[in-house]
């Protein structure tokens, strides 16, 4: 999900489609080009929006490609990668550069948050992901992005960062849950296959003003939720989150939205 001005973008990755709606809800146009022609995607596997040139990029991250339509859904170029770098996310900086994201272990490639130019060259490596503390634990969505400010939190120094001015910055520490043991990253995906087991690991970030959410996930024991206060550093923990909207499904991912508040997605119970 993503806001500029009055439109709201939402992708559907199953149905490979990115929607557009206005403010108050009303549906406008959609982005529906699944194929292999011109113009076209295999996977939507992220996409970001430029305000200042009303574009809107698509990554297919199958044929490592982005594709740019207008926020009309004219096609207008598409960039072809040649690195053998594989992308999980793809955010856009205020200088019209990308963001690109594979926040964990990869056989091959670049990993942790860099910045590419338009025509697809490295431009440079924002955040790295330790070598000694690398599992495949793949969050969605994996930065926040407030007023065209970029944050992100890396789960093994439990740290936020942002990028303001094109500059990396360390905003905030948090000691909220235990370290994930060495153990486990001794395999791509933990400890006899069992993913993060009991220890916990962060799988969502979204913000306001004043607060950032983080989601952490624990393989066994099932999902934490964190709200912390900008300003006092104050946390408030919760086990579950209500869905007051039906009573169904409890939220599902949270996305930045404004100043004041986030957005979340709810699945009904009949899953249409």
């Amino acid at each position: 999900f993503l806001k500029d001005d009055t439109l709201l973008f939402l992708l559907d990755k199953q149905q490979k489609t990115l929607f557009i709606f206005s403010e108050n809800g009303k549906f406008i146009r959609k982005l529906d080009k699944a194929g292999g022609g011109e113009g076209e995607y295999i996977t939507t596997t992220s996409f970001c929006i430029n305000p200042n040139t009303k574009m809107i990029h698509i990554l297919d991250d199958m044929q490592q490609i982005i594709l740019q339509y207008t926020y009309e859904l004219k096609f207008i170029k598409k960039l072809q990668s040649e690195s053998e770098d594989i992308i999980r996310s793809v955010g856009m900086l205020p200088n019209g550069n990308y963001m690109f994201f594979t926040p964990d272990q990869m056989p091959r490639g670049r990993d942790g948050v860099w910045e590419v130019d338009t025509l697809g060259n490295f431009v440079r490596q924002f955040r790295k992901v330790d070598t000694e503390h690398k599992l495949v634990f793949i969050p969605f969505p994996y930065y926040s992005n407030l007023e065209g400010i970029t944050s992100f939190y890396d789960g093994f120094t439990n740290e936020i960062f942002s990028i303001e001015n094109g500059e990396l910055l360390k905003k905030y520490y948090f000691n909220l849950k235990q370290k994930l043991p060495d153990k486990f990253l001794s395999k791509m995906d933990g400890v006899n296959h069992e993913g993060t087991d009991i220890y916990y690991m962060n799988n969502r970030i979204a913000e306001t003003q004043n607060h950032y959410y983080l989601r952490f996930r624990s393989t066994k024991l099932g999902d934490v939720n964190v709200f912390f206060e900008k300003n006092t550093k104050k946390v408030l923990i919760v086990d579950l989150l209500e869905n007051d909207i039906d009573g169904s499904q409890p939220p599902i991912n949270f996305f930045s939205y404004n100043k004041q508040s986030m957005l979340s997605v709810v699945w009904n119970d009949n899953s249409d």
